[in-house]
Protein backbone atom coordinates (compact mmCIF):
# COMPACT_ATOMS: atom_id res chain seq x y z
CA UNK A 1 0.00 0.00 0.00
CA UNK A 2 2.95 2.15 0.79
CA UNK A 3 4.33 2.03 -2.46
CA UNK A 4 0.96 2.46 -3.99
CA UNK A 5 0.56 5.87 -2.60
CA UNK A 6 4.07 6.76 -3.21
CA UNK A 7 3.13 6.17 -7.06
CA UNK A 8 0.47 8.22 -6.67
CA UNK A 9 1.90 11.28 -5.33
CA UNK A 10 3.25 12.30 -9.19
CA UNK A 11 -0.47 12.50 -9.87
CA UNK A 12 -1.63 14.35 -7.34
CA UNK A 13 1.21 17.46 -7.37
CA UNK A 14 0.37 17.45 -11.37
CA UNK A 15 -3.78 17.60 -10.36
CA UNK A 16 -2.60 20.63 -8.44
CA UNK A 17 -1.66 22.65 -11.40
CA UNK A 18 -5.28 22.56 -13.08
CA UNK A 19 -6.96 22.77 -9.71
CA UNK A 20 -4.96 26.19 -9.14
CA UNK A 21 -6.62 28.09 -11.97
CA UNK A 22 -10.72 27.21 -11.10
CA UNK A 23 -10.63 29.24 -8.12
CA UNK A 24 -10.47 32.59 -9.99
CA UNK A 25 -12.17 31.24 -13.30
CA UNK A 26 -15.03 30.44 -10.67
CA UNK A 27 -14.74 34.12 -8.93
CA UNK A 28 -14.79 36.00 -12.76
CA UNK A 29 -17.85 33.63 -13.53
CA UNK A 30 -19.69 34.83 -10.42
CA UNK A 31 -18.94 38.53 -10.63
CA UNK A 32 -19.47 38.98 -14.29
CA UNK A 33 -23.39 37.89 -13.68
CA UNK A 34 -26.22 40.71 -14.05
CA UNK A 35 -26.66 40.51 -10.36
CA UNK A 36 -23.23 41.48 -9.05
CA UNK A 37 -20.94 43.49 -11.33
CA UNK A 38 -22.74 42.92 -14.86
CA UNK A 39 -19.81 42.73 -16.99
CA UNK A 40 -20.52 40.35 -19.50
CA UNK A 41 -16.80 40.42 -20.45
CA UNK A 42 -15.81 38.96 -17.24
CA UNK A 43 -18.28 36.28 -17.09
CA UNK A 44 -17.49 34.91 -20.48
CA UNK A 45 -13.50 34.83 -19.40
CA UNK A 46 -14.46 32.51 -16.44
CA UNK A 47 -17.19 30.33 -18.15
CA UNK A 48 -14.48 29.61 -20.95
CA UNK A 49 -12.26 27.69 -18.55
CA UNK A 50 -15.51 26.12 -17.22
CA UNK A 51 -16.09 25.35 -21.18
CA UNK A 52 -12.90 23.55 -21.57
CA UNK A 53 -11.83 21.94 -18.01
CA UNK A 54 -10.77 18.73 -20.30
CA UNK A 55 -8.57 20.80 -22.23
CA UNK A 56 -7.81 22.05 -18.87
CA UNK A 57 -6.64 19.06 -17.28
CA UNK A 58 -5.04 17.53 -20.23
CA UNK A 59 -2.44 20.10 -20.95
CA UNK A 60 -2.12 20.54 -16.67
CA UNK A 61 -1.81 16.92 -15.69
CA UNK A 62 0.99 16.16 -18.97
CA UNK A 63 2.65 19.10 -17.64
CA UNK A 64 2.53 18.78 -14.18
CA UNK A 65 3.59 14.78 -14.32
CA UNK A 66 6.69 15.43 -16.89
CA UNK A 67 10.01 15.91 -15.07
CA UNK A 68 11.04 19.33 -15.14
CA UNK A 69 7.54 20.44 -16.28
CA UNK A 70 8.78 19.91 -19.99
CA UNK A 71 6.44 21.42 -22.12
CA UNK A 72 6.44 18.93 -24.71
CA UNK A 73 4.36 16.77 -22.30
CA UNK A 74 1.69 19.09 -22.64
CA UNK A 75 1.56 19.23 -26.22
CA UNK A 76 1.10 15.15 -25.54
CA UNK A 77 -1.73 15.54 -23.45
CA UNK A 78 -3.18 17.77 -25.79
CA UNK A 79 -2.99 15.65 -28.35
CA UNK A 80 -4.36 12.51 -26.62
CA UNK A 81 -7.50 14.75 -25.64
CA UNK A 82 -8.17 15.73 -28.89
CA UNK A 83 -7.48 12.44 -30.60
CA UNK A 84 -10.07 10.72 -27.94
CA UNK A 85 -12.54 13.28 -28.02
CA UNK A 86 -13.03 13.66 -31.75
CA UNK A 87 -12.34 9.70 -32.37
CA UNK A 88 -15.32 8.86 -29.89
CA UNK A 89 -17.31 11.12 -32.13
CA UNK A 90 -17.27 9.24 -35.17
CA UNK A 91 -18.13 5.83 -32.74
CA UNK A 92 -20.26 7.25 -30.68
CA UNK A 93 -23.59 8.56 -32.93
CA UNK A 94 -26.59 9.98 -31.09
CA UNK A 95 -29.34 10.33 -33.51
CA UNK A 96 -30.93 13.77 -33.03
CA UNK A 97 -34.23 14.07 -31.17
CA UNK A 98 -37.75 13.60 -32.69
CA UNK A 99 -40.69 15.79 -32.20
CA UNK A 100 -43.90 15.35 -33.89
CA UNK A 101 -46.59 17.86 -34.16
CA UNK A 102 -49.81 16.39 -35.29
CA UNK A 103 -52.15 19.64 -35.81
CA UNK A 104 -49.29 22.41 -36.50
CA UNK A 105 -51.41 25.26 -37.45
CA UNK A 106 -49.05 28.06 -38.01
CA UNK A 107 -45.98 26.77 -36.73
CA UNK A 108 -45.80 28.61 -32.87
CA UNK A 109 -45.20 25.40 -30.93
CA UNK A 110 -42.86 23.91 -34.24
CA UNK A 111 -40.73 27.08 -33.51
CA UNK A 112 -40.78 26.81 -29.79
CA UNK A 113 -39.67 23.22 -29.94
CA UNK A 114 -36.68 23.67 -32.64
CA UNK A 115 -35.55 26.93 -30.87
CA UNK A 116 -34.72 24.66 -27.71
CA UNK A 117 -32.94 22.11 -29.19
CA UNK A 118 -30.34 22.86 -31.81
CA UNK A 119 -30.51 19.34 -32.93
CA UNK A 120 -33.76 18.60 -32.73
CA UNK A 121 -36.11 17.20 -36.20
CA UNK A 122 -39.63 18.04 -36.45
CA UNK A 123 -42.28 16.45 -38.64
CA UNK A 124 -45.53 18.40 -38.85
CA UNK A 125 -48.87 17.56 -40.04
CA UNK A 126 -51.43 19.92 -41.40
CA UNK A 127 -54.29 19.53 -43.58
CA UNK A 128 -55.17 23.17 -43.86
CA UNK A 129 -53.02 24.85 -46.66
CA UNK A 130 -52.75 28.64 -45.94
CA UNK A 131 -52.12 27.32 -42.38
CA UNK A 132 -49.54 25.20 -43.88
CA UNK A 133 -48.17 28.24 -46.00
CA UNK A 134 -48.38 30.32 -42.83
CA UNK A 135 -45.58 26.92 -41.24
CA UNK A 136 -43.79 27.21 -43.72
CA UNK A 137 -42.90 30.37 -43.47
CA UNK A 138 -42.52 30.38 -39.53
CA UNK A 139 -39.80 28.14 -40.11
CA UNK A 140 -38.01 30.22 -42.96
CA UNK A 141 -38.35 32.86 -41.08
CA UNK A 142 -36.43 31.22 -37.72
CA UNK A 143 -33.91 29.32 -40.11
CA UNK A 144 -34.92 25.70 -39.37
CA UNK A 145 -36.36 25.00 -42.86
CA UNK A 146 -33.38 22.09 -42.66
CA UNK A 147 -34.66 20.44 -39.24
CA UNK A 148 -38.50 20.62 -40.19
CA UNK A 149 -40.63 18.94 -42.44
CA UNK A 150 -44.58 19.12 -43.26
CA UNK A 151 -46.67 16.73 -43.71
CA UNK A 152 -49.94 18.16 -45.17
CA UNK A 153 -52.81 15.44 -44.38
CA UNK A 154 -55.26 14.55 -42.04
CA UNK A 155 -54.36 11.43 -40.08
CA UNK A 156 -56.58 9.56 -37.74
CA UNK A 157 -60.61 9.01 -37.67
CA UNK A 158 -62.77 11.18 -39.14
CA UNK A 159 -65.07 13.30 -36.82
CA UNK A 160 -67.55 14.84 -38.03
CA UNK A 161 -65.75 18.04 -37.53
CA UNK A 162 -63.40 16.49 -40.49
CA UNK A 163 -65.77 15.79 -42.17
CA UNK A 164 -67.47 19.12 -42.29
CA UNK A 165 -63.75 20.88 -43.19
CA UNK A 166 -63.26 18.57 -45.59
CA UNK A 167 -66.24 19.04 -47.71
CA UNK A 168 -67.13 22.60 -46.81
CA UNK A 169 -64.06 24.18 -46.62
CA UNK A 170 -61.94 24.56 -49.16
CA UNK A 171 -58.66 25.47 -46.91
CA UNK A 172 -58.74 21.39 -46.77
CA UNK A 173 -60.93 20.35 -49.66
CA UNK A 174 -58.23 18.42 -51.43
CA UNK A 175 -56.03 17.43 -48.26
CA UNK A 176 -55.10 13.94 -48.52
CA UNK A 177 -55.26 11.52 -45.69
CA UNK A 178 -52.51 9.73 -44.35
CA UNK A 179 -52.29 6.64 -42.47
CA UNK A 180 -50.19 5.94 -39.09
CA UNK A 181 -48.05 3.25 -40.66
CA UNK A 182 -47.33 5.25 -43.75
CA UNK A 183 -46.71 8.73 -41.91
CA UNK A 184 -43.82 6.53 -39.80
CA UNK A 185 -42.64 4.80 -42.85
CA UNK A 186 -42.69 7.88 -44.79
CA UNK A 187 -40.52 10.26 -42.49
CA UNK A 188 -38.56 7.21 -41.24
CA UNK A 189 -39.41 7.71 -37.66
CA UNK A 190 -38.70 4.98 -35.14
CA UNK A 191 -38.86 6.75 -31.76
CA UNK A 192 -40.66 9.89 -30.83
CA UNK A 193 -38.77 12.14 -28.04
CA UNK A 194 -41.96 14.68 -27.73
CA UNK A 195 -45.42 14.01 -29.33
CA UNK A 196 -47.27 16.83 -29.69
CA UNK A 197 -51.20 16.73 -30.89
CA UNK A 198 -54.02 19.09 -31.29
CA UNK A 199 -56.50 17.21 -34.38
CA UNK A 200 -59.70 17.88 -33.26
CA UNK A 201 -61.24 14.88 -31.99
CA UNK A 202 -59.15 12.69 -34.33
CA UNK A 203 -56.46 11.47 -32.06
CA UNK A 204 -58.36 8.96 -30.47
CA UNK A 205 -56.57 6.53 -33.22
CA UNK A 206 -53.88 6.04 -30.92
CA UNK A 207 -55.95 4.14 -28.24
CA UNK A 208 -56.21 1.23 -31.17
CA UNK A 209 -55.06 -1.76 -30.38
CA UNK A 210 -52.32 -1.53 -33.65
CA UNK A 211 -51.02 2.08 -33.08
CA UNK A 212 -47.88 2.44 -32.28
CA UNK A 213 -47.75 5.89 -32.06
CA UNK A 214 -48.37 6.36 -28.12
CA UNK A 215 -45.82 3.14 -27.82
CA UNK A 216 -43.13 4.81 -29.46
CA UNK A 217 -43.15 8.63 -27.50
CA UNK A 218 -41.08 9.51 -24.63
CA UNK A 219 -43.36 12.53 -23.65
CA UNK A 220 -46.89 13.37 -24.80
CA UNK A 221 -48.93 16.62 -24.80
CA UNK A 222 -52.42 15.79 -26.16
CA UNK A 223 -55.64 17.90 -26.57
CA UNK A 224 -58.47 15.13 -25.75
CA UNK A 225 -61.86 16.25 -27.44
CA UNK A 226 -64.74 14.62 -26.04
CA UNK A 227 -66.63 14.89 -29.67
CA UNK A 228 -64.33 12.46 -30.69
CA UNK A 229 -64.23 9.56 -28.12
CA UNK A 230 -63.80 9.33 -24.28
CA UNK A 231 -61.02 11.37 -22.44
CA UNK A 232 -61.01 9.31 -19.85
CA UNK A 233 -60.57 5.90 -21.49
CA UNK A 234 -57.44 7.84 -23.23
CA UNK A 235 -56.13 8.79 -19.86
CA UNK A 236 -56.52 5.29 -19.00
CA UNK A 237 -54.27 4.09 -22.24
CA UNK A 238 -51.37 6.72 -21.03
CA UNK A 239 -50.94 5.18 -17.81
CA UNK A 240 -51.18 1.58 -19.14
CA UNK A 241 -48.63 2.63 -22.14
CA UNK A 242 -45.97 3.29 -19.16
CA UNK A 243 -46.38 6.48 -19.11
CA UNK A 244 -46.31 7.89 -15.29
CA UNK A 245 -45.67 11.56 -15.15
CA UNK A 246 -49.86 12.53 -16.35
CA UNK A 247 -51.04 15.78 -15.68
CA UNK A 248 -53.94 17.10 -17.06
CA UNK A 249 -56.02 20.27 -17.01
CA UNK A 250 -59.57 20.15 -17.45
CA UNK A 251 -62.04 22.23 -19.33
CA UNK A 252 -65.56 20.74 -19.32
CA UNK A 253 -65.43 17.23 -20.55
CA UNK A 254 -62.25 17.56 -22.43
CA UNK A 255 -58.67 18.23 -21.38
CA UNK A 256 -55.12 18.88 -22.05
CA UNK A 257 -53.39 15.81 -21.15
CA UNK A 258 -49.13 16.16 -20.42
CA UNK A 259 -47.51 12.67 -19.69
CA UNK A 260 -43.77 11.54 -19.61
CA UNK A 261 -42.37 7.95 -19.22
CA UNK A 262 -40.29 7.49 -15.86
CA UNK A 263 -37.40 6.60 -18.16
CA UNK A 264 -37.08 7.47 -21.99
CA UNK A 265 -37.20 4.00 -24.11
CA UNK A 266 -33.69 5.50 -25.84
CA UNK A 267 -32.23 4.94 -22.48
CA UNK A 268 -33.85 1.88 -21.21
CA UNK A 269 -32.62 0.63 -24.82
Amino acid sequence: MKLSLQSLQPLGRALMLPIAVLPIAGLLLRLGQPDLLDIPFVAAAGGAIFDNLGLLFALGIGVGIAKDNNGAAGLAGLVCFLVATRGAMTLLHVPPEVTANLGANMGNFSAQALAANATARLIAIEPSAPLGAKWVATMAANGFQDRAQLCRAFIGIFTDKQRRDFENDPAYGDAPTINEDEFLRRYAIDHIDFLKCDIEGSEFFMTERNSRLLDIADRVAIELHDFGGDPQHFLDTLKAKGFVDLQVDWYGRECIARAARAAPLRMAA
